[in-house]
């Protein structure tokens, strides 16, 4: 059985990027204006999560290129609404 479905390259979409580490709220400003949350993953490492609308795909690569370009490990992207990333 096949499922079709489509998520427009093109659209705006919420999305929360984590990433190893500890980031500080200048460079989430820098990123699109992001939120910025810090959390700690079960062995203790500290993780932050950027969330946040972005206009396209286009700006989440942007985003995820700028994370890369200054060593950071990505550790999750999740595509969702807002309501269910504020859960």
């Amino acid at each position: 059985m096949s499922h079709r479905f489509h998520i427009p390259l093109d659209e705006p979409a919420y999305y929360c990027i984590t990433v190893m580490g500890q980031l500080d709220k200048e460079l989430s400003h820098r990123l699109s204006d992001l939120e910025l949350r810090h959390s700690q993953n079960e062995q203790g490492e500290e993780l932050s999560t950027l969330c946040g609308m972005m206009g396209d795909q286009a700006a989440l690569i942007g985003v995820l290129v700028q994370l890369y370009n200054r060593g950071l490990c990505l550790v999750a992207l999740k595509r969702a609404n807002q309501e269910q990333a504020e859960q």
